[in-house]
């Protein structure tokens, strides 16, 4: 049986299937992009 993920239909949904779709084509667009994202979410992420 083949399990199907779920589509999305909430905004946080809708909102990750963007990031999915998104291509990034450096390391330095990328890292703009996550921060601003993080900022605008008031999220703090570190490695």
């Amino acid at each position: 049986m083949e399990l199907l993920e779920p589509q999305p239909s909430t905004a946080a949904g809708k909102e990750e299937q963007e990031l999915l779709e998104r291509a990034f084509f450096s390391w330095a667009e990328f890292s703009r992009f996550f921060d601003k994202w993080c900022q605008q979410r008031l999220v703090v992420f570190s490695v």
